[in-house]
């Protein structure tokens, strides 16, 4: 799943019945995002990148330069219960470590 360069849209919402991906999930260059809210099902995932950050070894989810993104509560439940492989989560407003969203330090 890629979500790339969609300045018009602040989160994820109507994506609230998606429980897997069969692979990454990078979601990078969307300037006005700024919550993962609408992933909160999501419970199974190979690779999460989110942010801008490319050529990473083995890495499907991708999260990267998202300039207003800054609450990534939305993941707790996939970070918590769920199964994931890599983490990149970089060049956003605020990039939490796995642990911290597991913690509930997952916003600003």
């Amino acid at each position: 799943m890629v979500v790339e360069e969609c300045s018009n849209i602040e989160n994820l919402e109507g994506l609230n019945n998606v429980t897997t991906i069969g692979g990454y999930m990078e979601i990078q260059e969307n300037n006005n995002m700024t919550s993962m809210n609408g992933l909160e099902s999501l419970i199974s995932v190979e690779d999460v990148l989110i942010g801008y950050y490319h050529n990473v070894a083995g890495s499907n989810i991708l999260p990267s330069q998202n300039l207003s993104l800054s609450d990534f509560c939305a993941l707790q439940n996939l970070f918590t219960n769920g199964s994931y492989a890599d983490v990149y989560l970089g060049y956003n407003l605020y990039n939490p470590t796995v642990q911290d969203i597991i913690d509930g330090n997952c916003s600003l």
